[in-house]
């Protein structure tokens, strides 16, 4: 079928991109592996919409047997308690216990029968001082691996504690997405064929952050229906990003 013949997608679909972040945070987590019944972190960070968190959720679902994920969330308001809620509903337990010693027996449990599964929590860097001694304690006397996830701020949470960061022995930054993960991604995504102006002017638009060229991807294919072809120039892109809303630079509110 040529390029003439190919018809525009009529929707977007799910993709995982296998990108050079997603490459080194494999190689970490199977070193990871490689000490199997001892206390071990990993961390891997990088700003809001690299990848993290879809690595993460893509690797658990190719396991054997799923690893347990938790995404923390800013209503538990710094509460241990509702956060051990949350762990133990996350090895689904429908109804966890109302005392935080009895939530934490319950995953220093789960842990501990299986040393080789890790925990992958995200969105760490939200989290204050005491979850990370919890998380401690955990690989501690479980031996299984925990993956904390989050932004740069993780980072120097980790570091600010030196019996953390003494068991930390992967991490992983990620950096913001290349031209090329964006061809992957519109070809991927959206069955869209974007020549390298395109591709170039598409990634520094979204400044490396797959969330704003999901959303530009989206408008992309809907002038290709409009055109009904799936090669798109640079003008096409200009066309599309004039209708997006301004991206804020990174680090200013």
């Amino acid at each position: 079928m040529t390029k003439e013949s190919k018809k525009p997608w009529e929707e977007m679909q799910p993709v995982f991109i296998p990108t050079r972040n997603v490459g080194n945070a494999n190689t970490a987590l199977n070193a990871l592996a490689l000490r199997p019944n001892k206390p071990r972190l990993m961390a891997v960070i990088g700003h809001a919409g690299v990848g993290k968190s879809y690595w993460a959720t893509t690797t658990i679902a190719r396991q054997p047997e799923c690893s347990p994920y938790l995404k923390c969330q800013y209503v538990w308001g710094g509460s241990e308690l509702a956060y051990l809620q949350a762990l133990c509903r996350s090895f689904e337990v429908e109804k966890p216990p109302h005392k935080k010693v009895s939530c934490y027996q319950l995953i220093l449990d789960y842990l501990t029968a299986r040393p080789h599964l890790p925990l992958f929590v995200d969105d760490f860097h939200r989290m204050p001082r005491g979850h990370l001694e919890i998380m401690r304690d955990l690989t501690e006397l479980s031996g299984a691996p925990i993956v904390l996830i989050g932004e740069e701020p993780l980072e120097g949470l980790l570091q600010a504690h030196d019996q953390v960061w003494s068991r930390t022995y992967q991490m992983v930054k990620f950096k913001p997405n290349e031209p090329s993960d964006v061809v992957l991604l519109a070809q991927g995504a959206a069955g869209l064929e974007l020549d390298r102006e395109a591709a170039v002017h598409l990634h520094q638009w979204a400044a490396g952050d797959f969330r704003p060229l999901d959303a530009a991807l989206a408008g992309l294919l809907q002038l290709a229906q409009g055109k009904g072809r799936v090669s798109l120039s640079l003008e096409d892109v200009k066309a599309v990003l004039k209708t997006m809303l301004p991206r804020r630079q990174r680090g200013k509110k």
